[in-house]
């Protein structure tokens, strides 16, 4: 039977209709495969963000037993050392398992040629039905289905089933390929996260271990506050760790300090490098201690913090501010005895000239007659060089070149000598007091001198003090150690007497006071001062063996206290001069020896006219001579102390030796090591300064030649 053209396209349009309805059930059951798949796959992501470490894997695999309808299952992960680890497997199947020597960890030489070592060696997804060969008392499986995960061509994981009733579909391994292929790059991620922070946990075990036993201090700071301190920075601050977490870390600086270090820690935070710098903290005792800081910008608890090494360097400060003192009182030292050889150099000449000056004028004087015109001139010369004279005692005592009248005496005897005139001189509108030790000890010192330098501190402490204040002047006892020497170059360790003057007054700079004692310093106005006064003080104590120091500070005062060393000796009764009312004459025969000729003709000339028989030397050798040519007896030498060749004490030395007997009166306005080491300076010794008038020549001549 032949069919209509009609019946063909009906037959035609059916299966078309047919195909396309298979074809859209097709891609409906492929798009429910897909959603279903996708399903699957949200349900293990959302377990592998959010889960824990210990629950992740067993939930995992729960989804995926679940999926492939499966009885067993286990899914592991590749450790560090290429080893199996199964931290998840079916809930019952570890008792269920007889094995002997059962485990969780399979290194890669255990794997043989089990299904699933073969699938983590050749990256490929193997299933199979059984029976199996298993060890004894392993759980029976029936059906084995196994995938690696890989992630960029690395075995990173292994995902098993097994016992699906009815065994493994070509279906079933396609669906399972999927899901491992997309859950890959989780589970590596999560592995890189576990490794990281297993490494950083470990890092911060051998980082907490190296810090607790470090020699320094180590603390981390996070927004400004403690994190984390080490025992060493704990025993440093004196706080306990539970006091300093959550401490705002600048609380410990010294304040003028925190902006460096705040200014340090927000640098290191940009990135840049910055080097070890010092500062101070305060700890918990109130002790200011130096500290050395090594600082660096870490990640702490993945937000940004920095660490810092401290090191307790006070001790280094203290040692380095000794050094830097010490090294300041050495330059010192070496600059005052250079100015001192200078000043003693000059005053020793100028001396000379004002001896030659003084006794011409007074000598003119003598011979002018009454109502003379030139008799206030006169005495105008006479009176610029006793003025003159003075300046060059003041060059002197500060050169340490002047010879001393040595006596063991009380300070405080000399302090209450003066006590009635200091109150004269600072004024009224000072307040003026005293604080002097009963059992004060002694010391050799010249009265006269350590008069003029208890006046000078006076004076200059009044004149720190303009508008009225305090003044106190007080003498102790003290025992300097070793520690002390150590801070003060040219102390030694031993008893001393301390005398210390005290004022309100207006007080010095650093600059200042590093001045203070150099000749013609002054702060104060034209006209107002010569600059001596301190450098007088200065010499002086130097010369008896003490030492000085001054502690000052602007607007609060100052204090000088000097430090002369305890003598334990009978004191000596001080005596004044006893006026004599015309200038004393003599018979005796008295040998000059002066190597300045005009100071030699005036003491010649001076002598004669009082009628003594004078004989004159210009320097020693010639004195030696005269002695031995003179037949008659040399009743007194008046010698120069210092002079070429041979100087005083030599020529007299050497006179005694050859059995000599006369007695000696030494003349000097200088004083060099010679004198030192003769010993001129000590008790019994007869000297005049220079300049000297016609009287006190004649007189001590007389006084010397009376001596029993």
């Amino acid at each position: 039977m032949v069919k209509s053209r009609t019946q063909e396209e009906l037959e035609k349009m059916v299966e078309k209709f047919k195909k396309e309805a298979c074809e859209r059930k097709q891609a409906e059951e492929k798009l429910c495969k897909s959603e279903y798949e996708r399903s699957i796959l949200n349900q293990i992501a959302n377990i592998f963000l959010t889960a824990p470490d210990e629950a992740m894997y067993e939930r995992v695999l729960a989804v995926v037993l679940r999926v492939m309808r499966s009885k067993y299952g286990i899914f592991g992960f590749i450790g560090d050392q290429g080893e199996l680890i199964i931290p998840s497997l079916t809930r019952g199947i570890w008792n269920e398992c007889q094995v002997s020597d059962k485990s969780l960890v399979f290194p890669s030489d255990s794997w043989g040629e089990s299904i699933w070592g073969r699938a983590i060696k050749e990256k490929k997804s193997f299933y199979a039905d059984g029976p199996f060969r298993t060890p004894e008392g392993h759980i029976h499986i029936d059906y084995f289905f196994t995938v690696p995960i890989v992630f960029e061509q690395q075995t990173i994981g292994l995902l098993s089933v097994a016992n699906k009733e009815g065994g493994y579909t070509e279906e079933d391994k396609v669906l399972l390929e999927s899901i491992v292929g997309k859950i890959s790059p989780i589970l590596n991620a999560r592995l890189q996260r576990d490794r990281l922070g297993q490494e950083c946990k470990q890092a911060e075990e051998q980082f907490r271990g190296l810090a607790a036993n470090s020699p320094v201090g180590v603390y981390i700071v996070q927004k400004g506050k403690f994190v984390y301190t080490n025992p060493q920075f704990q025993r440093d601050s004196g706080y306990r760790e539970d006091e300093l977490l959550g401490m705002e870390a600048l609380s410990l600086v010294f304040p003028k300090d925190r902006e460096i270090v705040r200014d340090n820690a927000l640098q290191m935070l940009k990135g840049k490098r910055v080097v070890p710098y010092e500062f101070r903290i305060t700890n918990k005792n109130g002790e200011i201690k130096w500290a050395l800081e090594s600082v660096a910008s870490i990640q702490h608890q993945g937000k940004q913090a920095t660490i810092s090494s401290y090191q307790d360097i006070t001790e280094r400060k203290k040692t380095e501010q000794q050094m830097l003192s010490l090294q300041a009182q050495f330059l010192q030292a070496q600059k005052m005895e250079a100015i001192g050889q200078l000043a003693g150099g000059v005053a020793h000449d100028f001396n000379n000239l004002l001896t030659v000056i003084s006794i011409q004028t007074q000598l003119a004087l003598r011979g002018l007659r009454k109502d003379d015109p030139l008799e206030d001139k006169l005495k105008d010369i006479e009176q610029a060089a006793d003025q003159a004279a003075n300046l060059t005692r003041q060059l002197l005592a500060f050169s340490r070149r002047q010879i001393l009248e040595i006596k063991v005496v009380n300070l405080n005897f000399i302090l209450n000598d003066l006590e009635k005139m200091l109150r004269r001189v600072i004024g009224e509108h000072i307040e003026f007091k005293t604080v002097f030790a009963d059992d004060l000890g002694l010391v050799k010192v010249d009265p006269g001198q350590m008069e003029q330098v208890i006046i000078n501190l006076a004076v200059n402490a009044r004149d720190a003090m303009p508008e009225g204040g305090k003044l106190f002047i007080e003498t102790v006892n003290v025992e300097l150690d070793e520690k002390y020497r150590l801070s003060y170059i040219g102390m030694l360790p031993g008893a001393y007497v301390m005398l210390s003057v005290n004022d309100t007054g207006v007080g010095m700079t650093e600059e200042v006071k590093e001045q203070i004692f150099d000749p013609f310093f002054t702060t104060k106005e034209k006209g107002k001062g010569t600059g001596l006064g301190l450098s007088t003080v200065y010499g002086i104590v130097k010369q008896s063996g003490g030492d000085i120091y001054v502690y000052s500070e602007v607007g609060k005062g100052t204090t000088i206290k000097i430090y002369l060393p305890r003598v334990f000796e009978p004191p000596e009764e001080l005596k004044g001069e006893a006026p004599v009312e015309k200038i004393p004459q003599g018979n005796e025969t008295v040998l000059v020896v002066e190597d300045d000729s005009s100071v030699r003709k005036l003491a010649v000339d001076i002598l004669r006219m009082q009628g003594y028989k004078v004989l004159e030397a210009a320097e020693g050798e010639e004195a030696l001579i005269i002695c031995e040519k003179e037949n008659n007896p040399i009743h007194i030498i008046l010698t120069d102390v210092v002079m070429p060749n041979m100087d005083g004490p030599q020529l007299i030395e050497r006179l005694k030796r050859a059995g000599q007997d006369f007695k000696v009166l030494y003349m000097s306005g200088y004083a060099d090591e010679t004198v030192v080491h003769h010993r001129l300076v000590e008790k019994g010794v007869n000297l005049i300064h220079k300049p000297f008038t016609v009287e006190k020549l004649t007189r001590k001549i007389r006084e010397v030649l009376d001596k029993n």
